[in-house]
């Protein structure tokens, strides 16, 4: 009788566990749709005009997911690609056509397919590349991202004069989202993708940008620089991504 009671127990306990995780994992996408943000670069380029600009505008080129695409803030002025285009046109003393190429949801095939022509056509001078994250929730291994990543550095070296910065894979997201155990999971995730690609990021001559330790470091997990999705950085959030870019190209 007891053997049947134990068989039983450990039966509801699996029952219970699974939909405790399936409940918590439909959470974090749930909460991250209810956020209410959209592409805010539906137009391009934006200019960035500098008061005594002279000569060619500086054309700089975003290339990534939401993250670059500036989700989490309501203008377009907040998103990191537009503050570090900022940065670039008041330190050179030129005016930038920000050329934002971010797309909701991208991955790195999303970048191959739908980026990185696009790229290369507005023979860019400056170029930063913010991906990885969605590769993650998406279940795309490491031997993938790594044979992409290779694609696409490969491509803007050679057929741009560009000024390149690649980030590392930056993890994102409150303990308010991930529920135990995923918080601790997409962490790992995140340092084991970002262990698999730096062989490639430093294959080619690219500034490769610790986004990852900058943002657990500043971030951790910090209400105060997310959105209200508790997944994308708010304002204050993108300024110390935009700052920390500046700083490593400056070098």
């Amino acid at each position: 009788m007891k053997y049947w009671i134990a068989i039983f127990s450990i039966v509801i306990l699996l029952v219970v566990a699974g939909v405790y995780l399936n409940r918590a994992y439909a959470y974090i996408y749930s909460t991250i749709g209810a956020g209410g943000f959209h592409d805010l670069f539906t137009s391009q380029p934006v200019l960035i005009s500098f008061d005594t600009a002279s000569g060619t505008p500086i054309t700089y080129v975003a290339m990534g997911d939401s993250l670059t695409a500036g989700i989490g803030v309501n203008r377009k002025q907040d998103s990191f690609p537009y503050l570090f285009a900022e940065k670039l046109s008041k330190e050179k003393k030129q005016s930038v056509n920000l050329v934002n190429l971010g797309i909701p949801g991208g991955t790195t095939q999303t970048v191959i397919d739908d980026e990185l022509s696009q790229a290369v056509m507005a023979n860019p001078d400056v170029v930063t590349l913010v991906i990885g994250v969605n590769d993650i929730h998406s279940f795309v291994s490491t031997k993938i991202v790594v044979a992409h990543l290779n694609i696409i550095l490969q491509t803007l070296t050679e057929k741009t004069h560009a000024r390149i910065l690649v980030t590392t894979i930056p993890f994102i997201g409150t303990h308010r989202i991930f529920y135990p155990p995923y918080f601790w999971y997409y962490h790992w995730q995140t340092k084991r993708y970002n262990s698999a690609i730096q062989s490639v990021l430093h294959r080619y001559l690219v500034t490769v940008v610790d986004l990852y330790t900058e943002n657990f470091t500043a971030l951790n997990s910090n209400p105060k620089y997310y959105s209200r999705d508790s997944f994308h950085p708010n304002v204050a959030g993108y300024q110390l991504w935009a700052q920390f870019l500046y700083d490593n190209f400056r070098k």
